[in-house]
């Protein structure tokens, strides 16, 4: 892990037509002239934070990193602008893209995109497969994080239906509540053709005691994507803390490095 004189930091809003925002930070590394650019997606429910250990770390190996707030993705301290019942899997990645564009104009990084590495974490991993199936020129290479193939199977199950899905509902207890929105939009999505679609330099890392999405999901990637470089951590679990967290920055660096 990097000590904070390896770095700066320099936090952004990036603003949208309808009057909201998105708000991130900017990590690069203290002696760099114009970086290339990793992008960290997060999790559903969580925000920038869960980014920071990655953005320090890339720091160290020249990397410049941008963590972010999905609009409406957090479930407790979001600083960009949204709710969690109008958010989507759809509408994080517009979130993704609108922060890409973005990037372009960011004098302190390198805009190359063909320098440029998507992170995407659980659900940022979905909206990271989704984004560069539509868009496979928007990155040199994308890192997938414990993905959250589940959500599509998980909404037909919940929902049967797509045309009586409610305008709301809680989840895990009521842990989150999501609108109508986020169900639909994810109803009709295949995600393993969505991750097929990208044939770019990439690498899945995934644990094996992993509570939310079952191993048996990452395995089925693993195999329907032969070229696709795969981390299996023993006993890490859905979001890396600790030991896990430590070999996850591991691969995470190396592979920015390799690529």
């Amino acid at each position: 892990m990097n000590t904070p004189q390896t770095y700066t930091m320099t936090e952004k809003r990036i603003p949208f037509a309808d009057g909201g925002w998105i708000y991130g930070k900017l990590y690069l590394p203290a002696d760099a002239v114009k970086p290339p650019l990793c992008i960290f997606s997060h999790e559903l429910g969580t925000d920038h934070t869960a980014g920071i250990p990655y953005a320090e770390a890339l720091t160290g190996v020249g990397y410049a990193t941008f963590v972010y707030d999905f609009r409406g993705g957090s479930r407790e301290a979001n600083a960009s602008s949204g709710r969690t019942v109008d958010m989507s899997v759809l509408t994080e990645e517009r979130d993704l893209a609108a922060v890409i564009e973005a990037s372009l104009t960011w004098e302190e990084i390198d805009p190359d995109p063909s320098k440029r590495v998507l992170i995407g974490a659980s659900q940022g991993g979905v909206v990271t497969a989704i984004h560069l199936a539509e868009h496979p020129e928007d990155a040199a290479a994308r890192i997938l994080l414990y993905p959250a193939l589940v959500i599509p199977g998980d909404c037909r199950e919940l929902f049967p239906v797509k045309e009586e899905i409610p305008e709301s509902f809680p989840m895990w207890g009521g842990w989150i509540t999501l609108g109508g929105g986020y169900a639909r939009d994810a109803w009709d999505i295949d995600i393993f053709e969505t991750i097929r679609a990208y044939h770019g330099p990439q690498m899945l890392i995934y644990g094996t005691a992993d509570a939310i999405v079952d191993p048996s999901y990452p395995e089925r990637v693993a195999v329907e994507n032969p070229d696709m470089e795969v981390h299996v951590i023993e006993g890490g679990r859905h979001m890396f803390k600790k030991e896990a967290l430590t070999e996850a920055l591991g691969y995470v660096t190396d592979f920015v490095k390799r690529v």
